[in-house]
């Protein structure tokens, strides 16, 4: 015995110097409890508070038997024994590991982000004359396809890490703004109230200036990853000029060494050109000036006779339809194509070289690379104009037409560069650093004040085991006649408003609705701001899809225009008319601005998500708070007794089922957004593979493909929303939402009922048959009146006819 009462007094030391005051009213009151739960607990023989006395009686015989029908009442009452154990054992606080879940969540993502720094600084030391801290340095340089590829799997990861580290900050932004029992009793005492599971502006007036601090850090932070950092990657993309010549359709690697003539090497040479002079557009005229003639040391398409004969005997080619061949002449975007050969049917490799392969007056270039209303697209045209099927023989001004089937797609050397930002990683790191020390601290500040009520389940918990006196007799309250001023109305605060302990036993009877439906939540504002955000959201997305079809840049294959061809052309991006420019004639922006820009979509898509979270929050909340009008079943809160019934999830109002779904279809949206509104470099190239810098350009593109992708998705999850708006709840519970008040007037049990071990097992909404406390002395409810709250004990299904309080 003597080591049992030991350890015992090692128990109550370890109670008073380690256990946190974790509950909602005052440490007097606390201690005040905890004796009356002492007092009523089983007089075991290793009691602190009776241990000298026990041990001194230790001796007699009778006493012995007192402890052992103390041991067997014990044993028959073991569930609720054990239980009320563990209310007066100290837990650690499950609570915090949500946060600080979010936290350390964070803290990798600022990890991933340092390690992608580091490899980027050493990707871009490969390349020392292409580092520029203010304007991007260059990572990689090659493959134009490949640049592509890597943009858009390294923008999905950018995407993905976003969207977690956003949901994580609205995770910690919405358990610093949950209240705690002291909250709602102060705010109740005034008739006012709180929302409980999901984000509120309604709370930020309601806590302490602590922790709003730390709530707008989070809100500040999350700024620089909307308008940033889909910029940190971008690409510089090259600009080729190029330019088509004709050959006999029966042209092989077999027979082409076989053609080569003196005369046919000189007619590669760019000497045979006129090259219209900078700063003309449209169709050249006889009056066109003509700038002086290249030398021999310059050849056509960057391609000499031998170094073609070669790239044909190696099948460094392309064989492409004659509509894409066509389809070149309007290309404004790069496509790595060193020179296209169109194959014409009316000519013979048997024809002899001089008369098989024939030249073009045409040449595709770097002018107009910004598209502009007036010019969709611009071409360089050497010598006179290039009419459809017009072609001129090599070293003969004589025009003839020539039906061809088919192109050669030669390529150029891959110029495009994938680059990034060094001013914006330090930006993001920098935020996602206060961040996760803003998310600790939030974890930390939690700690020290009163347990917060996260979860619909632990509001309910606390008002069953001690009943709210402000909303007694009005089982009937719902959030709407609470925003009527119904509860203010008709049950008064009394005199002194910041009394706490209300003890107003007003009994106000009415009957109960029926069945509601989901759309009912939300109310009219929130749907209408939700509604209002996503369909603009999509209307401009729609606008842009609509234009790029209207004017013929975005033409649809044979199955449409989402064919497997045009998922191809996007992701190797190849053909024409992928990305459109968005830059009007004479807009000018600077990088930054052109960043923002590009990046300000990706801010109104997180605005729709937190909308479209906020609407959803509520009607899930309160769809699992009517479920308990239909079954008993366990309440779902943040911290669950040990050895109850009760459940725990790291999930505040959306179920799993419901978050992560929605998580990866808005991380997929971000995504789509960054490949459809982008900030990107043009540098052209010359057909010798030289840059031009002075005629780089940096625009805003946008790509219609993953655009109008978004578009659908965007609208599916509109739909989505306003289809699951259409179910009814399981019960007639009224429709409380996130109301405190609403939430404190069903939790009225009857007077039979032990508020210490009702919220540990199964719990039911209805009407219940004994009569609660405040119902004493009323008449008129013993008579007619009924009462309906969450319960442990036998309930039944209210009647529509009676009515309630």
């Amino acid at each position: 015995m003597a080591r049992d009462t030991a350890r015992e007094i090692w128990e109550r030391i370890q109670r008073l110097l380690f256990w946190r005051q974790y509950s909602s009213v005052s440490r007097d009151k606390q201690e005040a409890e905890s004796t009356a739960v002492d007092s009523r607990r089983p007089p075991l023989s290793f009691s602190f508070f009776l241990g000298s006395k026990v041990h001194s009686q230790l001796k007699t015989e009778p006493q012995v038997e007192e402890d052992n029908v103390v041991l067997a009442e014990r044993q028959s009452n073991d569930d609720i024994t054990a239980l009320t154990d563990d209310l007066m054992r100290p837990r650690k606080r499950k609570w915090i590991d949500g946060v600080y879940l979010c936290a350390q969540g964070s803290a990798v993502f600022l990890l991933i982000n340092l390690v992608f720094i580091s490899v980027a600084a050493g990707l871009a030391g490969k390349f020392p004359d292409q580092r520029e801290f203010a304007n991007g340095s260059v990572i990689y340089e090659g493959n134009c396809a490949l640049t592509k590829r890597w943009s858009i799997a390294l923008h999905l990861v950018i995407n993905i890490l976003s969207t977690c580290i956003l949901a994580a900050s609205n995770y910690c932004m919405q358990t610093l703004v949950a209240p705690n029992r002291e909250d709602l009793d102060k705010v109740h005492a005034q008739r006012k109230w709180l929302d409980i599971g999901c984000a509120s502006v309604r709370n930020l007036f309601a806590i302490g200036h602590c922790r709003f601090g730390l709530w707008v850090m989070l809100l500040l932070t999350a700024t620089p990853f909307h308008l940033l950092y889909n910029s940190i990657l971008f690409d510089d993309l090259a600009m080729d000029e190029f330019g088509y010549m004709i050959a006999p359709s029966d042209l092989s690697p077999d027979n082409i060494r076989n053609l080569t003539t003196p005369r046919l090497n000189k007619c590669f040479q760019y000497s045979q050109y006129q090259m219209i002079s900078d700063g003309f557009e449209g169709p050249p005229t006889p009056d066109t000036p003509v700038a002086s003639l290249t030398t021999n040391s310059r050849t056509a398409n960057g391609l000499d006779w031998q170094n073609f004969v070669s790239i044909i005997e190696g099948a460094r080619y392309k064989q492409i339809s004659s509509e894409k061949c066509v389809g070149y002449l309007d290309q404004s975007n790069p496509v790595g194509i060193k020179s296209l050969v169109a194959l014409a049917t009316d000519l013979s490799v048997q024809d002899g070289a001089e008369k098989a392969f024939l030249t073009t007056d045409i040449s595709v270039g770097i002018d107009g690379v910004v598209a502009s209303q007036e010019f969709p697209s611009s071409h360089k045209i050497s010598g006179y104009p290039m009419f459809e099927g017009d072609r001129d023989t090599c070293g003969s001004s004589e025009e003839k037409d020539h039906v061809f089937s088919g192109c050669l797609e030669i390529p150029a050397d891959g110029h495009c560069k994938l680059m990034y930002s060094p001013p914006i990683c330090i930006v993001i790191m920098l935020s996602a650093f206060v961040k996760v020390i803003a998310m600790f601290f939030a974890a930390r500040v939690t700690t020290l004040r009163s347990t917060p009520l996260l979860t619909t389940g632990d509001a309910v918990a606390s008002f069953v085991a001690e009943p709210d006196q402000t909303t007694a007799g009005m089982c009937w309250l719902s959030r709407s006649a609470v925003k009527r001023g119904d509860w203010k109305r008709l049950n008064p605060p009394a005199q002194n408003s910041q009394t706490y302990e209300d003890q107003s036993q007003t009994a106000i009877p009415k009957p109960l609705s029926g069945r509601q439906f989901w759309i009912q939540v939300p109310g009219v504002t929130r749907w209408l701001i939700t509604i209002i955000i996503c369909l603009g959201f999509i209307a401009a997305g729609a606008y842009l899809v609509q234009r790029s079809v209207v004017t013929g840049s975005w033409t649809a294959y044979e199955n449409g225009y989402l064919s497997q061809a045009l998922l191809q052309q996007w992701w190797n991006n190849i053909a024409s008319g992928v990305s459109l420019d968005i830059d009007a004639p004479g807009l000018k922006l600077s990088t930054l601005a052109s960043v923002v820009v590009a990046n300000t979509p990706q801010l109104a898509l997180t605005i729709s998500y937190y909308c479209y979270n906020n609407v959803l929050t509520g009607m899930l909340a309160a769809a699992e708070y009517s479920s308990y009008g239909q079954s008993s079943k366990p309440l779902r809160v943040t911290w669950p007794v040990n050895g109850s019934k009760q459940k725990s999830t790291y999930w505040l109002s959306i179920p799993y089922q419901y978050a992560i779904p929605i998580l990866i279809i808005f991380s997929i949206l971000h995504w789509l957004v960054s490949q459809s509104i982008f900030y990107t470099i043009l540098t052209p190239y010359n057909t010798e593979g030289q840059p031009d810098y002075s005629n780089q350009v940096t625009a805003l593109q946008y790509s219609p493909l993953p655009l109008f992708v978004a578009v659908l998705v965007g609208g599916l999850m509109v739909l989505i929303l306003v289809g699951l708006s259409l179910r009814k709840f399981k019960s007639n519970i009224p429709l409380a939402g996130s109301c405190s008040a609403a939430i404190s007037a069903s939790c009225h049990p009857p007077h039979d009922e032990s508020l210490d071990t009702a919220i540990l097992g199964h719990v039911e909404w209805g009407e219940v048959v004994g009569s609660p406390d405040w119902a004493v002395g009323h008449s008129g409810y013993e008579n007619q009146w009924g009462h309906c709250s969450f319960s442990s004990l036998d309930t039944r299904r209210p009647s529509r006819a009676k009515l309630y309080a």
